[in-house]
């Protein structure tokens, strides 16, 4: 195989655009969408409904069972590799849509709370780092037919920065848990 071509098609590998477009919107139902685009062409897409059938309550024990199983030390320093690395600088945030309608029973509770959510929420994105990339829409409904959230993003980074920031953040993983397990045996050959 010729090297050039297998330089060119490394760096074009490693230089491809990844996005992800997420929408959600919850209201009467949740419903979901998440499309994942690698140079523009879709190959991943998942949709979902919130389906009330297939819901089934939590047990506590359960909930503690997956608590204890996780490792928070674990976590905590693969997020600091993050921070300190700056990789979230490699994820660029190209577009935020937020539409929401606010319908409650009492119509002077959905105006108060329309008012004041959107004084809120103008402030914010005239203060944010991407005052062009935030748009919204918001309105109210009088007519009690249910308020309504709908969030639309679309988040863009490259395919070789993407493999960086995982092979950092797995390298702070497993630092952390050699750091781990050489203090528990510090601990156990102290107590023993």
């Amino acid at each position: 195989m010729n090297p050039y071509f297998l330089f060119f098609s490394l760096c074009a590998l490693l230089g491809t655009p990844i996005s992800l477009h997420a929408s959600v919107r919850v209201g009467r139902r949740v419903r979901y969408q998440i499309r994942l685009q690698a140079a523009g062409l879709p190959f991943m897409r998942r949709k979902g409904e919130g389906d009330r059938s297939k819901e089934r309550p939590v047990k506590q024990e359960d909930v503690a069972r997956t608590v204890a199983t996780a490792d928070p030390q674990t976590l905590l320093c693969a997020l600091k590799t993050v921070r300190s690395k700056r990789l979230y600088r490699l994820v660029h945030l190209e577009s935020v849509y937020v539409h929401a309608r606010l319908s409650f029973d009492n119509a002077a509770l959905t105006a108060l709370l329309f008012s004041f959510t959107r004084t809120v929420l103008e402030t914010l994105a005239r203060c944010s780092a991407y005052p062009n990339r935030l748009k919204g829409r918001m309105e109210a409904d009088f007519h009690a037919n249910g308020s309504e959230l709908f969030i639309r993003g679309i988040f863009m980074a490259r395919l070789g920065s993407l493999m960086y920031a995982a092979a950092v953040v797995a390298t702070g993983m497993l630092k952390a848990r050699a750091a781990q397990a050489r203090m528990e045996e510090e601990t156990y050959a102290a107590s023993h």
